[in-house]
């Protein structure tokens, strides 16, 4: 049986050409080939950021931001007057557990991470 990994032994920093990703493999074959082969070249053309999540010096996960918008039409927060029609926002573009760590808890953690 799996045991959660407690929130205290994670840690989360930005992907950068020195990181070793060949030990990742999670069920999705397409997120697999992104973090190898597109999420590097995807951050320095300033598309995206990704953050790689360690435990004990082990690749358990990483997610991938992307700049985005949220048209101001489908926001109700009392902003009546706001003057753009839209609202910068972020977005989650991938995110992935490796497979050896599936289900021990740290998807919640190193999502909201700074």
């Amino acid at each position: 049986m799996s045991f959660i990994i407690p929130d205290s032994e994670l840690h989360t920093i930005p992907l950068n050409k020195n990181h070793n990703l060949s030990s990742f493999s999670c069920l999705s074959r397409e997120l697999n080939d992104f973090l190898k082969n597109d999420a590097l070249n995807d951050q320095n053309n300033l598309i995206s950021r990704t953050s790689l999540c360690f435990w004990k010096n082990e690749l358990v996960g990483f997610f991938t931001l992307i700049a985005d918008t949220i048209e101001a039409k489908a926001v109700i927060d009392g902003l009546e007057h706001y003057e753009y029609r839209k609202y910068p926002g972020v977005k989650i573009a991938r995110l992935a557990v490796d497979s050896r760590f599936e289900r021990r808890g740290m998807v919640h953690t190193y999502c909201l991470q700074p």
